[in-house]
């Protein structure tokens, strides 16, 4: 991830994730230098795009997501996977993540990989509403 392309990662990251992150937020988290901030880039334009982050043997998947236009093409499992991959290659031995309670489609494709729910964080997240509960989930590696 460049600076010229945080513009189209929060766009991206306005139109699917409601209270998401905002640019200044992906701008320090690009700048503080400990995250793996990647894009997915279709004919030059981003598409998507993951952050992480690792300790140790722990690994941390902060944000991922896919532009709407390009949902349900198998993106999102493809760049869950390059994390994974990464993640794995670098020596971390468990994955976790923590996902909107209403976010059914990513819970679904994490649990198709092998995620597990091992907690719920009680009105985590902001919502149009009051609060939402967020889910921890972990996936174990190197096994």
């Amino acid at each position: 991830m460049r600076l010229e392309q945080l513009p189209a990662v929060a766009a991206i990251e306005a139109q699917v994730a409601p209270f998401g992150w905002s640019e200044a937020l992906f701008l320090a988290t690009l700048k503080e230098g400990s995250y793996d901030c990647r894009v997915l880039l279709l004919a030059e334009e981003v598409v998507g795009y993951t952050i992480s982050a690792q300790v140790l043997d722990e690994g941390h998947l902060h944000n991922l997501a896919i532009h709407p236009n390009y949902q349900g093409r198998g993106l999102g499992r493809w760049l869950l996977l390059e994390v994974v991959n990464r993640l794995t290659q670098s020596g971390v031995r468990v994955l976790f993540l923590e996902v909107r309670i209403s976010n059914i489609v990513a819970m679904s494709l994490y649990a198709r990989i092998g995620f597990e729910q091992i907690a719920i964080r009680r009105d985590y997240y902001p919502a149009a509403y009051g609060r939402e509960d967020g889910v921890i989930m972990r996936l174990s590696l190197n096994e």
